[in-house]
C-alpha cells in the first residue's frame, strides 16, 4: 500500500484485510517494528512510527488490550526510535487510559 502518510496508508491496508485477520480481544499481540539501525523511515531500513500507531489503533479497535512492542536492540536502537517517531508511540500507548 503506497501513500505519503504512513499512518493513513497502514490504516487503509488494515481496513482492506480486516475481515481476513482474526484476533481475539483476549490475545496478546506482539508488534516487532524494524528500528534497530538509526536510519530515517524514508530509507526503507526502519519502520515509521505512524505504521506502528496505525496497527495499535487497529488492535485497540478490535478490542485487544495486551499489546507488546518488541525490538532486538543494539547501540543504535534508541536513536532509531527517535528518528522513526516510535518513541512517541511508546509513550502514547503507555498511558493508563489507553490500555
Amino acid at each position: 500500500m503506497k501513500g505519503s502518510d504512513p499512518f493513513e496508508a497502514t490504516t487503509h491496508a488494515l481496513q482492506l484485510v480486516g475481515g481476513d485477520v482474526v484476533i481475539q480481544p483476549d490475545e496478546r499481540v506482539l508488534i516487532k517494528p524494524n528500528c534497530v539501525r538509526p536510519a530515517a523511515p524514508e530509507t526503507g531500513v526502519t519502520t515509521d512510527g505512524g505504521v506502528v500507531d496505525a496497527v495499535i489503533e487497529y488492535l485497540l479497535g478490535v478490542g485487544v488490550r495486551d499489546i507488546v512492542i518488541a525490538e532486538g536492540g543494539n547501540p543504535g536502537t534508541e536513536k532509531a526510535f527517535s528518528l522513526t517517531g516510535l518513541k512517541l508511540s511508546l509513550i502514547h500507548i503507555s498511558e493508563p487510559t489507553r490500555l
